[in-house]
């Protein structure tokens, strides 16, 4: 999954739901219960920028 925000809580629990095992996200924010959550069912999360610089 690519998004231009790391997932919240909530996105958190459909991405998982939906087993996806890898995220892919531009910006991020300290979630740690997120970060529990993804860690706990073994999604790969990762830090890509975008080589045009943003969707627009």
């Amino acid at each position: 999954l690519y998004c231009t925000t790391r997932p919240c809580v909530i996105c958190a629990k459909m991405v998982i739901n939906a087993n996806i095992i890898v995220v892919y996200f531009e910006e991020g924010y300290a979630d740690e219960l997120s970060d529990q959550m993804f860690q706990e069912a073994g999604i790969q999360l990762s830090n890509w920028k975008s080589p045009d610089g943003g969707g627009e």
